[in-house]
């Protein structure tokens, strides 16, 4: 997948879970997805933290760095501490430091020269799964989630 595609796949999981953000209340933001599981706004605030960490990854292929993913490894308490860290910040500001970010990690993404981002023509499989794959599964999620509540 290249640059322009990879972009335009993003862009259906991005847009579905922001249009589900915004025609939700407040309150429902904060519902569990599902028992024992995390809210849209606890989701939102793991996207942010992965977006940012992203924007690193990229700002280090920008300038022909090797990136340490190592640090992120366990990714199960940086999760549960982004989600931790937000837990008091309103749902609308939440919901605008999203756009904020993703649109710097967009920024970012469009700034790195093809010959330091692609591999063999193609986005890179970390970036493939960090962002897009990664999106693609917590939108479905929140349609489960929606699809549940409508029943």
């Amino acid at each position: 997948m290249n640059r322009d595609d990879f972009i335009a796949a993003l862009d259906l999981p991005f847009n579905s879970l922001s249009a589900r953000l915004a025609s939700l209340s407040p309150q429902q933001v904060e519902q569990p997805l599902a028992e024992g599981k995390w809210s849209l706004k606890d989701l939102i605030a793991h996207f942010i933290f992965w977006d940012t960490i992203t924007v690193r990854a990229l700002e280090a292929c920008y300038h022909n760095l090797p990136f340490n993913w190592n640090k992120y490894a366990d990714w199960n308490s940086l999760n549960a501490r982004a989600a931790e860290e937000m837990r008091d910040s309103p749902v609308k500001r939440v919901a605008a430091e999203w756009q904020v970010t993703h649109a710097i990690m967009l920024e970012t993404l469009n700034r790195v020269p093809d010959e330091r981002l692609l591999e063999n023509g193609e986005i890179p499989k970390w970036l493939h799964e960090n962002v897009l794959d990664h999106y693609t599964y917590h939108a479905s999620q929140v349609d489960e989630f929606l699809k549940r509540r409508e029943i």
